[in-house]
């Protein structure tokens, strides 16, 4: 009965890839509030930041689509990455 939505999403491009490049992807949880947690996001190749940004989401009753509370497995999961 939860579903999860984005309701902002930014990326600053700081350097470009090449379609052979080795790359890390880090999400990270930066907060996780009572209805929304919200990510870190970065993407380097060998330690250079090539894009950095943030995504938040909203958790959300799945008829409704009105907002809901994270549930308690679900926090309890997130918490870990937090």
């Amino acid at each position: 009965g939860t579903d999860v939505v984005v309701v902002e999403a930014a990326s600053t491009f700081r350097g470009s890839a090449r379609f052979d490049d080795d790359l890390d992807v880090e999400l990270r949880i930066e907060r996780l509030g009572t209805t929304s947690m919200a990510m870190a996001t970065a993407i380097r190749r060998d330690h250079e930041l090539l894009v950095d940004g943030r995504i938040v989401h909203v958790f959300v009753d799945a008829a409704s689509m009105g907002k809901k509370a994270i549930p308690d497995h679900m926090r309890a999961a997130l918490e870990a990455y937090a």
